[in-house]
């Protein structure tokens, strides 16, 4: 890679190291809003037709959260997805 390129790409890493920071953010904030209202996992495994394994694997960011599923849970949990992701963006602007 040319000097150039690597100087225009140097932020690269860090937006990545954020992506997956804000991630992680938006599970724990969602995981957080349904075990607050009482909402197990296996019941939301049991409406998307996963194993409660796999939705133990999600919530521990083992497995990836698509944005399909992150919807689906969102629906499931009767929370507004935009919700979760403007308070997690929110906190990260005031931290």
């Amino acid at each position: 890679m040319c000097a150039k390129a690597k100087e225009q790409y140097h932020h690269v890493p860090d937006v990545i190291e954020q992506s997956i920071s804000q991630k992680d953010q938006i599970i724990k904030e969602m995981v957080m809003r349904y075990k607050g209202k009482g909402i197990r996992r296996e019941w939301i495994a049991d409406s998307l037709g996963i194993p409660p394994s796999s939705m133990l694997r999600i919530e521990r960011g083992d497995y990836k959260l698509s944005l399909d599923r992150f919807f689906a849970i969102c629906s499931i949990i009767e929370e507004d997805p935009l919700d979760i992701i403007k308070k997690t963006t929110a906190s990260r602007i005031t931290s």
